[in-house]
């Protein structure tokens, strides 16, 4: 057997056993002995399985040798995110919250995966709860890209990129929702594709949005990525939302540019807030598929500058709600505590990480009564504009072509204190998340020979108008190899390795200064993270802030309350001479939205940005809650 079994494809992989050239376990050892060696380095792996895939391998060596046939994926080795549920493996969205929790069920694409012959080596590292770009946000330690182990893969599917990137595995499953399967293809250098919603079925995947979750693959060319998905795709009854058509015919994929295609090119996406190198190599993609035929034609996307500040809308609000199961009771983490309220609160305080906190809450107040329709239900709308932009694109042209990723693959802790810088890196992931199909690849190399990503779109259940090869970049992306992989060394723990979080961080800030809740929305916001005392961990020492704290633990003693200091520019009297804590919170914060909305302007956030995060947090009219004219 050859030593470079792990670099063959899906397709090499099952002629290479179904012929007898080598046998299914001498295929699973060889990628195991490369994850034992090099995962060290790269982390993409938080649980590995090797004796259940060492008894499937010999389970299809035996079906073998009785001359039964295997399936579409035998001798293929797999990885899967932490969010699919799994017989027998630890399943816990890299939280502390399902720590140790074991999935007494299979998800639905680990039955087709079974049912193809695919080998399952094991879990790989995400973001908690599928929330964030980089794989920072993991609760046990940050994946590395193999490209450059001080840079991250992406996320929020990260580890699964990595994985393939580094040939541990043929392919792998992700899952995403605003680009969590192809921003990290991009960053890693591997194809990815997000198939149309209701393709796959998400039964079995742990919800974060559940109007925009979908499992999408990884593989080392756009042909794997694209038979991994045949194998896990079709009807579930199971899901309410599979979408009940034949299974996708894929096999030919990887011939070339279909005759005839139209590919769409949206300008605006390659002007401003796109690295040089992206650019350069994206707009020469662009010229080879002019050269093998298709015809280049100008598209425009008018609403599609919207995306972020929509989908920061719909997929907290519905992460707000999905994740309200999370509360100690019937699995994962139960802190002690005196009575129920206080253990839900310990529990989630304790559990969740401060990206999924701050999700948690900005889905609670966009979902909170009297302000759905102002947030939400707007969302919404824009959302079926964003989608109406693609239906019209779509009828000039077969396919559309964006860069996936603005730059390449940032530094480990480069992004992490700034959350909005993160949250743009989804910028061009975002847009195309609900009206299309979309296929991601290689198309060339960025600054020190960086992956750069180049994204194809195709209407709803096309899948074969975006996954080609031909004129898009190498059939197969060249994955690192083991010199590179161990490049880094040991070196001493970062400031990431260490889990320094980003709950005080400039974003936090912003927000929490700009958010002048309603006594009663504080309340039941700060209690998602446990009380008072988790509140202030989470609050910045602003001026009045602490005093009012203190003031309040003072309530019943028989003294005067101190004198409060107001915000400057903030004029009325008090209902009461004795606020509580959440009132005064609240005047305090009002005192900076002004000045936080205008240091981003001044850090280049692009106005839309500005704009739509200024009306998910709070209106100039909520500035006065609790206080009336002098």
């Amino acid at each position: 057997m050859s030593d470079a079994v792990h670099t063959l494809g899906v397709r090499e992989l099952r002629n290479l056993v179904g012929e007898g050239g080598a046998s299914v376990r001498s295929v699973v050892e060889a990628h195991l002995a490369r994850i034992e060696t090099h995962d060290v380095k790269v982390r993409s792996f938080v649980h590995v399985d090797r004796a259940s895939a060492l008894e499937a391998a010999d389970a299809m060596d035996a079906r073998r040798k009785r001359g039964e046939s295997l399936g579409a994926l035998a001798g293929s080795v797999i990885a899967l995110k932490d969010n699919l549920c799994t017989v027998g493996s630890p399943t816990t969205c890299a939280s502390r919250i399902l720590r140790g929790y074991v999935s007494p069920f299979d998800a639905h694409v680990i039955e087709r995966l079974r049912a193809a012959d695919a080998v399952l080596v094991g879990k790989t590292n995400m973001d908690e709860f599928a929330m964030g770009s980089s794989t920072e946000n993991s609760s046990l330690f940050p994946t590395h890209n193999p490209w450059d182990l001080e840079r991250t893969p992406g996320g929020s599917s990260g580890g699964s990129a990595a994985a393939t990137a580094s040939a541990f595995v043929t392919g792998a499953l992700g899952s995403d929702t605003g680009g969590s399967v192809r921003q990290p293809g991009a960053l890693c250098g591997v194809a990815a594709l997000k198939p149309t919603y209701g393709r796959v079925s998400r039964y079995g995947l742990i919800a974060f949005a559940s109007s925009l979750d979908q499992v999408g693959t990884f593989g080392r060319s756009v042909g794997d990525a694209a038979s991994i998905f045949g194998a896990i795709a079709g009807h579930d009854p199971r899901d309410a939302t599979s979408v009940d058509r034949p299974a996708p015919v894929l096999d030919d994929i990887g011939a070339g540019l279909p005759t005839g295609t139209r590919i769409g090119v949206v300008r605006s996406m390659l002007a401003e807030g796109l690295a040089e190198d992206v650019r350069e190599s994206v707009t020469a993609a662009i010229a080879r598929l002019k050269d093998a035929g298709a015809e280049i034609v100008d598209v425009e996307l008018p609403h599609a500058h919207h995306a972020i500040a929509v989908y920061y809308l719909v997929a907290t609000a519905e992460a707000s709600s999905n994740l309200a199961r999370f509360d100690g009771v019937r699995y994962g983490h139960r802190a002690e505590a005196k009575d129920l309220f206080e253990m839900y609160t310990r529990t989630r305080a304790e559990g969740f990480g401060d990206e999924v906190k701050r999700r948690i809450m900005l889905g609670t107040y966009a979902l909170a009564a009297g302000y759905y329709d102002a947030y939400y239900l707007r969302a919404q709308k824009v959302r079926t504009l964003i989608r109406r932009d693609f239906e019209r694109a779509f009828e000039a042209c077969d396919a559309i072509v964006t860069p996936t990723t603005p730059t390449t693959a940032f530094r480990i802790g480069e992004k992490s204190s700034d959350p909005l810088a993160m949250y743009l890196a989804d910028v061009f992931t975002v847009p195309p998340t609900w009206p299309a199909c979309s296929n991601q690849r290689a198309c060339g190399a960025g600054a020190g020979g960086l992956p750069v990503g180049l994204q194809l779109l195709g209407p709803p259940h096309s899948a074969r108008r975006s996954c080609f090869d031909g004129g898009g970049g190498r059939a197969r992306c060249a994955c690192p190899d083991s010199a590179r992989v161990q490049l880094a060394g040991e070196r001493e723990p970062t400031a990431v390795d260490r889990r320094v979080r980003c709950g005080s961080s400039r974003f936090a800030r912003a927000i929490e200064r700009r958010i002048g809740l309603p006594e009663k929305c504080v309340a039941d916001l700060f209690a998602v993270e446990g009380g008072e005392a988790a509140a202030e961990r989470h609050i910045p020492d602003i001026p009045g802030m602490r005093s009012a704290s203190i003031m309040a633990r003072r309530r019943s003693a028989a003294m005067p309350a101190p004198a409060i200091s107001r915000p400057a520019g903030l004029r009325g009297t008090l209902h009461s001479q004795r606020p509580t804590t959440s009132v005064v919170r609240a005047l305090a914060v009002s005192e900076h939205i002004r000045d936080a909305l205008e240091d981003g302007v001044a850090r280049g956030m692009p106005k839309a940005v500005v704009d739509g995060l200024e009306a998910v947090h709070v209106g100039e009219h909520h500035r006065q809650w609790r206080a009336v004219p002098s």
